[in-house]
């Protein structure tokens, strides 16, 4: 199944390319009484993996848009990627790199999803980056590879870490 943006102008400028965040490890302990947060939030339905393919097209759409705000919200609050880890940081970083690359298009092609043994989804494709300054350069194209790994939070698949490799 293949998940496309196609080109936009950004709206506002934002950040700087990310990679690879990693997932936390599993607990094998037993749930926390119900009267815990952390509870709380076990009790919470997973989401359909319908969901996991609608939040990777809303990824390349942000992406595209340039779109800091919805981008930063597909991401889990301590999600990790290759500049770090956390929304902030994330934000910090692709707000730097939208801003230098006002025009940007991107397409994920070949993901597949796989649950794992904690419930989370991890998924891998391939990806095609391409930036240029304005209308009139060029574009650079970059190809490569594409990770992503997914917790639920509160009902909605979040990223929880972010890897890609590009050339």
């Amino acid at each position: 199944k293949q998940q496309q943006a196609k080109q936009q102008k950004p709206v506002a400028p934002a950040h700087t390319q990310a990679p690879p965040p990693a997932p936390a490890p599993a607990s094998s302990q037993a749930p926390a009484p119900e009267t815990s947060k952390q509870s709380a939030v076990e009790l919470v339905a997973k989401p359909p993996r319908k969901d996991a393919d609608r939040l990777l097209n809303r990824f390349t759409q942000a992406y595209t848009a340039g779109d800091l705000e919805a981008y930063v919200s597909l991401f889990a609050p301590d999600a990790r990627f290759a500049e770090g880890s956390g929304q902030a940081q994330l934000r910090s970083t692709y707000r730097q790199f939208f801003a230098r690359t006002p025009y940007r298009q991107s397409e994920i092609s070949g993901f597949r999803w796989r649950e794992t043994t904690e419930g989370r989804l991890t998924g891998r494709g391939n990806i095609q980056i391409k930036i240029r300054q304005n209308e009139t350069q060029p574009w650079d194209t970059f190809n490569g590879t594409i990770e992503l790994e997914l917790i639920a939070l509160s009902g909605q698949w979040k990223i929880m870490r972010m890897e890609h490799q590009v050339k």
